[in-house]
């Protein structure tokens, strides 16, 4: 069966906004790591008794669920709407940006000021995404990533920092 020029293209923008996306996420939570190592163990504590333990395969099943639905549903609010609403007029679409990541970041809130600082600056990360690539996509992948990154590779080695071993690097 033979594809046509336009699902080509759409499948190769797809897999190249999704490559963007997972490796951009993947560099800013490698730097956050990096600083989360060194902050004092109170704080770190609290930061990492706050996240989810994955430690059964309902626990796994439930984290997966929730991430790829929450992922898809503020990427399509807080990144696609206003993008694809102001994206022929950019300094509209900045303040989109800037307005629709304040509401990402305040949605955090309940983890303290610190994940509304870093959700917000994430919510425009995440939008420079959509608008570099031109694909919701990226922005997904990288969102999800990140949430997948905190839990399963982050919390882990937060926690060994906690009980007195020293991080990788």
């Amino acid at each position: 069966m033979e594809r046509d020029a336009y699902g080509e293209t759409l499948a190769t923008v797809g897999v190249g906004a999704v490559t963007v996306g997972v490796a951009a996420m993947l560099l800013v939570d490698g730097v956050s790591l990096r600083y989360l190592m060194r902050v004092d163990a109170t704080r770190l504590s609290e930061y990492v008794v706050a996240l989810p333990r994955l430690h059964t395969v309902k626990s796994w099943l439930t984290f997966l669920l929730a991430n790829i639905s929450g992922s898809i549903w503020e990427e399509l609010v807080f990144r696609y709407l206003p993008y694809v609403q102001f994206k022929s007029q950019p300094w509209l679409l900045v303040v989109a940006i800037i307005f629709s990541s304040a509401i990402f970041g305040m949605q955090h809130i309940s983890s303290g000021w610190r994940q509304v600082t870093y959700s917000c600056a994430l919510g425009c990360f995440f939008s420079a995404l959509v608008w570099v690539t031109g694909s919701i996509w990226s922005s997904l992948a990288a969102h999800f990533v990140g949430n997948t990154f905190t839990l399963a590779i982050a919390r882990p080695l937060l926690l060994r920092k906690l009980r007195g071993y020293s991080a990788p690097f």
